[in-house]
């Protein structure tokens, strides 16, 4: 069961928003924790726990 969310906020699933692409290589240097453009966040093992996302720990990486 998830906890409460926002009013302005609907449950959908994850491909309603997004596309999920597996097995994303990159060096340290190459991620930001900022977001800037041509960068995509990515979400990591750390970032999904319990069914549910933390976004408190976001990279963002370049989007080619």
């Amino acid at each position: 069961m998830m906890n409460k969310m926002r009013e302005d906020w609907i449950e959908c699933k994850a491909e309603e928003f997004g596309e999920l692409i597996r097995g994303i290589t990159y060096n340290k240097n190459q991620a930001s924790d900022i977001p800037k453009d041509n960068y995509l966040p990515i979400l990591r093992a750390n970032n999904i726990n319990d069914n549910r996302l933390n976004f408190d720990d976001i990279k963002y990486v370049e989007k080619k």
